[in-house]
């Protein structure tokens, strides 16, 4: 490679990583807001008022989303490895615009409102599916194996972002919930146009006439692949335990501690927990790249997050402050593995099979909130708010070692190569 043909490989390389990083960053920001301002939006659009009946509305739309999330994790993915990865950039980004648009315009007389808006957070899930999984693989396909962790530390670090953002927006209000919506669709489709340039990874095009690309049945047929993909699941089941109970939750969680739900702002906890989550990830992805190793650093972030439970049931927050500016950041610093996550998957897989799982595997594991859900709201009931939590986030922790225990290291593995 001569000196003009690599800098225009790092030219390249940067906007790839750029635009990937961009992605992401309105990525989360459309995910969290609609956490922020699922209340407000229910409110406004008269669907509930007392705050059993908000609550149940809640869920109910969070449980669409996150149904959307998880059909979309696979539908990308499977897109990303058959038609491309850049093709699927472009469409799950349109998809997830105009569904946050169409949300933004919902209006107290719209007919079916309830079905209406479930249908748009479905859909909004399942475009917002799209975008890290399919991200980070072409960002891991087109840098060095030993670089890659700096690209996706970049994607994630600077992407989850975009949550402290939609955080910081509801806390200081700027704009009423629907405008924020819109604001988010709107910013989506500039960042289309700025995708338009980016070009496909050399392993996809070498490699993409692979009959068996994007292949749920070829997949799903061999163990050892289904083990690797339930693997590559398990180990990030911790982060959307923390995001789904202590913080989406957090004026609920309050109350068991004896401290007022109206002192716990949940957007407060999102935009703190967000912060340290983003600090964990370059923190946890310049270690990787020092001690050459992704599972160490997995082990080490569920050890942490083990830790963090323990000490928030037996060294609870005695007030607000502690709540949300000390076991908030403790949470999100604990779960601050996420780039690491992705990339994993995406190195566990051959290139005819890498977007279908670096897509479904984070998209599983924010779909495995539907279960943490149900787990909760049926031993809630039995054990009370806080034992059920404990034990299902330390069944989350306890699970997630063990399968980094027993998955393979691929800090050098080289992706050019097909199942």
């Amino acid at each position: 490679m001569d000196n003009k043909t690599y800098s225009n490989w790092q030219i390249l390389t940067k906007a790839t990583v750029l635009v990937a990083t961009l992605g992401y960053f309105i990525d989360a920001f459309d995910l969290v807001l609609f956490s922020v301002l699922r209340t407000d939006s229910i409110k406004a659009l008269q669907l509930a008022t007392n705050d059993a009946d908000i609550k149940s509305v809640g869920l109910v739309l969070e449980n669409w989303q996150n149904w959307g999330i998880l059909l979309g994790g696979l539908v990308w993915g499977v897109l990303g490895d058959k038609l491309g990865r850049t093709k699927v950039l472009y469409a799950s980004i349109a998809f997830y615009s105009v569904a946050n648009i169409l949300n933004g315009l919902l209006m107290p007389n719209t007919p079916n409102l309830l079905n209406v808006y479930s249908i748009l957070r479905f859909f909004s899930g399942f475009g917002l599916a799209g975008e890290l999984g399919v991200g980070i693989t072409i960002v891991a396909e087109i840098m060095p194996k030993n670089k890659r962790g700096i690209g996706t530390m970049w994607i994630a670090g600077i992407g989850l972002l975009g949550c402290v953002l939609a955080s910081f927006l509801k806390i200081n209000n700027v704009l009423p919930w629907n405008q924020l919506f819109i604001l988010g669709g709107v910013a989506g489709l500039v960042l289309l146009l700025l995708r338009i340039n980016v070009s496909e990874s050399s392993i996809f095009e070498n490699h993409k006439s692979n009959q068996n690309k994007g292949s749920l049945i070829y997949l799903f047929k061999n163990w050892d692949r289904v083990s690797r993909l339930i693997k590559c699941v398990a180990v990030g089941l911790p982060v959307y335990f923390v995001v789904s109970l202590p913080i989406k939750f957090s004026s609920s969680f309050g109350n068991v501690f004896g401290i007022p739900s109206k002192e716990l702002s949940v957007p407060i906890a999102i935009m703190m927990c967000y912060i340290f989550m983003a600090i964990g990830d370059v923190f946890c992805n310049l270690l990787s790249q020092k001690l050459q190793s992704r599972r160490l650093l997995m082990f080490i972030f569920n050890t942490l997050n083990f830790l963090v439970i323990l000490s928030f049931v037996f060294l609870p927050p005695r007030n607000a402050f502690e709540y949300l500016y000390i076991y908030c950041p403790l949470f999100g610093f604990s779960v601050g593995y996420w780039a690491l996550i992705v990339t994993n998957a995406a190195e566990q897989f051959g290139t005819n099979l890498r977007s279908t799982v670096a897509t479904s595997v984070p998209n599983f594991i924010r779909g495995s909130s539907i279960i943490i859900f149900a787990l909760f709201a049926y031993l809630d009931t039995i054990l009370g708010t806080l034992y059920t939590s404990t034990l299902i986030g330390l069944g989350c922790s306890i699970i997630g070692i063990i399968a980094t225990y027993f998955s393979k290291e691929t800090f050098n593995q080289d992706l050019n190569y097909t199942e």
